[in-house]
């Protein structure tokens, strides 16, 4: 079955940091298993605020997807993440070997009002179908 779409988290730290979220760029997210999931075309990446505010504050395009080490996912897509280098190699670490699931976003807007989050969301993420977004975005 493909996924409609994927809610990652972003600390509201990290988020002060950035100020605002481009209509382009690629995140990177360090994975627990080797698995590249699979979405459908139209797949969409939420992007939640964690610690504090807990909210969905926009939603974007994944264009595309890929799995690669963190290290070269560092090397390949550094300037266009959402962080600086530094953070980024912060984030990874020792961890170069891990997979990183790297996905490539196009037209991220911010909703026009934050999300309360009423679920449990680990740092993993959460893989969505058609129903469950359009639940939560209220479409």
């Amino acid at each position: 079955m493909k996924n409609f779409g994927l809610i990652l988290s972003i600390s509201h730290d990290d988020h002060e940091k950035i100020g605002g979220i481009p209509a382009e760029f690629v995140f990177i997210k360090l994975q627990p298993h080797e698995s590249l999931p699979v979405f459908e075309n139209n797949a969409k990446l939420i992007i939640y605020i964690s610690h504090g505010k807990k909210e969905l504050i926009g939603e974007g395009d994944i264009v595309k997807t890929e799995l690669l080490s963190a290290q070269l996912a560092a090397k390949k897509y550094s300037s266009k993440t959402l962080f600086s280098k530094e953070v980024l190699e912060e984030y990874i670490g020792a961890r170069k070997e891990k997979k990183a699931l790297v996905l490539s976003i196009k037209n991220y807007s911010n909703f026009k009002k934050p999300i309360p989050l009423t679920f449990h969301l680990t740092m993993t993420g959460k893989l969505l179908t058609k129903q469950e977004h359009d639940n939560l975005i209220k479409v």
